[in-house]
């Protein structure tokens, strides 16, 4: 947005990243789902609390079964234990 209309306008800055969009609708849902989660009584407390974004943390690398897909392996770290 252009600087100009933020300094005349703005109240307040959102940055949801650095990246582009094609259309501003795909901005706006992605700030009514932000806005949405956050309201009480939407999620779980306990959910809310474990989001990687909750204190400022980003996201991390997510490993699931099968161990091997395409020869593509969960790194030794990640491993399950024996059940």
């Amino acid at each position: 947005m252009a600087q100009r209309v933020i300094d005349k306008f703005g109240d307040e800055e959102i940055s949801i990243g650095d990246y582009v969009l094609s259309r501003g609708d795909l901005l706006t849902l992605i700030i009514m789902d932000f806005v949405i989660r956050i309201k009480e009584g939407v999620i779980k407390k306990e959910s809310f609390e474990t989001d990687s974004f909750y204190n400022g943390l980003l996201g991390f690398p997510q490993y699931t079964r099968p161990v091997e897909i395409d020869s593509y392996t969960v790194p030794g770290l990640a491993k399950w234990k024996s059940c």
